[in-house]
């Protein structure tokens, strides 16, 4: 059998310690560990917005963000040396769109995160908050007990009780004075995800609850989201004071106190990270995509120039170079790389590829159609998108 690496490249978010994009001194890396500093050593009431279009990594920044608290926060213990304790609350906005209002979810995600460990400690602090439930409820006599009703029960009325966020922001207050052990300053880190998928409505009402909340010391929020969609949230959420672009801008500063866009790579930066994801991976196509020029083909070639684009690209393209290189497997280094260009052109501008050459290609010599593909798109650059054929 043919060994090889993974064929489908994942779209997941990566951790720390996972990184496969920015390297040490890059201005994104140090963005990630200047957040964890500042979860670490300032006291908090500070929210964060971390901007980029979809496949960017901002999912993927939070979560280093996140992994560099902890390792930091290992390091101390380990060392003997004073650290808060830093819980971190995960609220992405794209799953709670249909489970209810924005405030009530979003105060149930933050219950949940500090009401302790421990059933007895949980069920404390949620009578603390809900008051107690009637007689009936009882906790079950069975091992998951973090199922039972009652339980749920405590959580849905504490979230109902608190969430016009007013009662919430003095019971965090009280709550992130201490460590739940008293020795050491405890802080709260809401990441705020998947705001990008969320109606403008929804995402407008989300950003509120969290402004809502802002002033509270030891609390921290990262807000990942496209600059212009938390543009459209606000103008929708505040309507009567964003009739003018000054006015978006003034809202902004109410909500957001640091932004950091990430940036759309660089072809550069691109062919670097092509060679991480294939890395490992022992196929022929992926031995060819490793090769330098072979890379700046590929990162000049996708359209959006995002890591996501660019693994969404190598998937589509590994099977049909796979057929290729199997049914010719005397093509030149040249010919190779043609193939190449075929295969990112039929992904980035479809429409293109097809006009010139998915009606006719398989009933021509091979070596002949990709020396045409080269010329017709020398062609087409001189005559239409220059940007689109830079590869």
């Amino acid at each position: 059998m043919e060994s090889h690496g993974p064929y489908i490249l994942s779209d997941a978010p990566v951790k720390w310690g996972e990184n496969q994009l920015w390297v040490e001194g890059d201005e994104v890396l140090g963005q990630i560990k200047q957040i964890a500093d500042e979860i670490l050593y300032a006291k908090g009431a500070l929210t964060f917005a971390i901007h980029g279009v979809w496949g960017t990594g901002k999912t993927s920044f939070l979560q280093m963000v996140e992994g560099v608290v902890k390792e930091k926060l290992k390091a101390a213990l380990e060392e003997g040396r004073p650290a808060p304790q830093v819980e971190f609350c995960w609220y992405t906005a794209s799953l709670y769109q249909g489970s209810g209002d924005a405030a009530k979810t979003l105060t149930d995600r933050i219950i949940k995160t500090l009401y302790g460990k421990g059933l007895e400690a949980k069920e404390r602090t949620l009578e603390q908050i809900a008051g107690p439930l009637p007689s009936e409820l009882e906790w079950p006599d069975r091992d998951d007990v973090e199922s039972s009703p009652r339980l749920f029960a405590l959580s849905q009325r504490a979230a109902e009780k608190m969430a016009g966020l007013a009662d919430l922001g003095e019971y965090l207050g009280e709550l992130l004075a201490f460590a739940p052990d008293g020795t050491a300053e405890r802080k709260l880190v809401l990441m705020v995800d998947d705001l990008d998928r969320c109606t403008s409505v929804f995402a407008g009402n989300v950003v509120d609850a969290l402004q809502r909340l802002s002033g509270i010391q030891g609390l921290f929020v990262l807000m990942a989201v496209d600059e212009e969609k938390l543009h459209k949230a606000i103008t929708t959420r505040y309507e009567d004071v964003t009739k003018v672009p000054q006015d978006i801008r003034w809202a902004l500063q109410k909500h957001v106190q640091y932004a950091f866009t990430l940036p759309v790579l660089k072809p550069e930066k691109l062919s670097e990270y092509v060679y991480k994801v294939l890395e490992g991976s022992e196929d022929p196509v992926s031995q060819l995509l490793r090769g330098e020029k072979e890379r700046e083909i590929l990162s000049a070639g996708v359209y959006t120039q995002t890591p996501r684009d660019v693994k969404r690209c190598i998937n589509d393209i590994r099977s049909g170079i796979r057929a290729t290189l199997r049914r010719e497997p005397n093509l030149s280094e040249y010919a190779k790389r043609l193939v190449l260009k075929a295969k990112v052109l039929k992904y980035s501008w479809p429409r293109f590829y097809a006009k010139f050459f998915l009606s006719d290609e398989p009933r021509r010599d091979a070596q002949a159609a990709l020396n045409e593909l080269e010329g017709v798109c020398s062609e087409y650059l001189a005559k239409h998108d220059w940007e689109m054929l830079s590869f």
